[in-house]
C-alpha cells in the first residue's frame, strides 16, 4: 500500500526525523493498512477504503510529545513586530552614542539599518489578508523552545560577564594590579567608561526574542 505510506510520510512532513518519529510512523502505517483490510473484507472498493481510512486522521500534531500546533504565520509576524519594537528601542538608546565615538556611530547605523529591513518585511507580511494565509497550522516543538530560552538567558548573562571583565581589565587593569587609585577626568571620560559597559546590553534583543517566541507560542496554539 505505497499510496499509504506516501500519505503518512506526507503527515509526519514537518517533523524532524528521530527514532521516535520512526516509530510512530510505522505505527500508524501499520494501524491505517489494518483498517483498509478490515474495509475491504467489509465489500468496500479499494480506493474508498483507503480514502475512508485518511479521513479518519488528517494530522499527527497531537501525537507527538511536546509538539503543539500554532498559526504560524500569525506566530510568525507577531514575533517580527516584536523584534522590530525590540530594535527601535535600541536604536533610540544609542543615539546619543553616535557623538561619542565611531564605535557608537557604527552601532546606531547597524541598528537602523536594521529596523529598516524589519520594517520593510513586516509590511509586506502583515498585508497578506487572505484566510489560508493566517490560518495555515505548523508544529511547534515547546520543549525545545523552552530548553532555547532558557540557553539563551544563559548565554547572554555569560556574555555581559566576560565583556564586563574584559573591559575592566582594559580600562583599569593598570591601576588594579598596581594597587592604584580609579581616577576618571571629566564627564566625558566618565560617559566613554560607561558607554564601553552599557554597549554589550544591547545584545539584551536576542535573549527576549526568544522569551517572547515562548509567550507567542501559548498564545497562537491552535486550541486556544
Amino acid at each position: 500500500m505505497e499510496d499509504l505510506k506516501k500519505y503518512v510520510d506526507k503527515l509526519f512532513a514537518n517533523y524532524k526525523e528521530s527514532k521516535e518519529v520512526r516509530e510512530l510512523k510505522a505505527e500508524i502505517l501499520s494501524n491505517l493498512e489494518a483498517r483498509v483490510a478490515d474495509y475491504l473484507e467489509e465489500g468496500m472498493a479499494y480506493d474508498e477504503a483507503v480514502a475512508l481510512a485518511k479521513r479518519n486522521l488528517d494530522t499527527v500534531d497531537e501525537l507527538i510529545p511536546d509538539h503543539k500546533p500554532v498559526y504560524v504565520n500569525r506566530y510568525r509576524l507577531e514575533l517580527l513586530q516584536a523584534g522590530l519594537l525590540y530594535t527601535v528601542v535600541a536604536w533610540i538608546f544609542t543615539i546619543p552614542l553616535r557623538l561619542m565615538s565611531v564605535r557608537g556611530l557604527l552601532v546606531n547605523n547597524l541598528l537602523l539599518f536594521a529596523v529598516i529591513i524589519l520594517a520593510v518585511i513586516f509590511l509586506i507580511l502583515s498585508s497578506k489578508k487572505d484566510e489560508s494565509y493566517l490560518n495555515a497550522v505548523a508544529p511547534v516543538n515547546k520543549k525545545r523552545l523552552n530548553s532555547s530560552r532558557k540557553a539563551a538567558w544563559l548565554t547572554w548573562a555569560l556574555f555581559i560577564a566576560v565583556m564586563t571583565a574584559l573591559t575592566t581589565a582594559i580600562r583599569f587593569g593598570s591601576d588594579i594590579w598596581f594597587g592604584r587609585g580609579v581616577h576618571i577626568d571629566g564627564p566625558y571620560q566618565f560617559a566613554e567608561i560607561a558607554l564601553a559597559y552599557t554597549m554589550p546590553c544591547i545584545t539584551i534583543i536576542l535573549p527576549l526574542l526568544f522569551n517572547k517566541a515562548c509567550v507567542l507560542a501559548d498564545k497562537h496554539e491552535v486550541d486556544n
